[in-house]
């Protein structure tokens, strides 16, 4: 649905929370995003202990339910002292906006060819 510019709310920032991956589902894996957002684009980037993913297209929607969402692709570069079965990858991950709570929540999918991993993940303000 397309979104008026009255809908848009303002993401710019820096935001906190953590991941659940596949990879390990026991194990919440603190992330921290940044959100720069001008009215043509936004762009985030999302940063854990060993990686950081940086968004390579976005989009900001109205979902069938009426909420705020965002879905991007992006792409993950591991750190030096990374885990060493993580290797740069590409994935999707589509995210809602949650405005009473200032709450931003989703999920993700890796490049089958890549990694192959899925997950959700929560972001409040910071």
């Amino acid at each position: 649905m397309e979104i008026s510019s009255k809908q848009i709310p303002n993401l710019n920032g820096n935001w906190n929370g953590f991941i659940l991956s596949s990879y390990d589902k026991t194990k919440k894996i603190p992330a921290k995003a940044k959100i720069i957002q001008t009215y043509f684009s936004i762009s985030i980037v999302l940063k854990t202990k060993n990686s950081v993913s940086t968004s390579t297209h976005s989009k900001l929607y109205v979902n069938n339910a009426g909420n705020i969402e965002i879905s991007y692709t992006y792409h993950n570069v591991p750190n030096n002292f990374s885990d060493s079965e993580l290797r740069q990858h590409d994935g999707t991950a589509q995210i809602e906006y949650e405005k009473q709570d200032q709450k931003l929540f989703g999920k993700y999918y890796t490049n089958q060819r890549d990694r192959d991993n899925y997950g959700t993940f929560e972001l409040n303000r910071k």
